[in-house]
């Protein structure tokens, strides 16, 4: 198995104008780590873990952990909810894999600022 990081996606047109920009929230809503749906200046890589974490939960349900009809709405989820447990949609998983996806979902990895 390979697992790649392409990054965000970009359009097929190259005379499009891209998304990135100083200051903004960019990337798959569904997939943002709480620190780059909070527009966190320097994000680690737990961020990445999260997002990854996000991939599992959906490979294993089916369904994405923080589904919102519009974007605000998915990353408000993102920064106060809590996906459905894992257990309640897919009962015969292994208890350990609640465990793993959990710690990947954990939203208290946010760096702390210095004063």
């Amino acid at each position: 198995m390979v697992l790649l990081d392409f990054g965000l996606a970009r359009h097929a047109n190259p005379t499009l104008v891209g998304v990135t920009s100083h200051n903004a929230v960019v990337g798959t809503p569904g997939y943002m780590a709480p620190e780059q749906a909070s527009s966190a200046p320097h994000l680690t890589p737990s961020a990445d873990i999260f997002s990854l974490g996000c991939v599992l939960y959906e490979c294993l349900t089916r369904r994405p952990p923080f589904a919102a009809p519009h974007f605000t709405a998915v990353l408000a989820k993102i920064l106060m909810a809590e996906p459905p447990r894992l257990h309640t949609l897919c009962p015969r998983l292994p208890p350990g894999l609640q465990v793993l996806v959990d710690r990947m979902l954990h939203k208290d990895r946010m760096p702390t600022r210095r004063r």
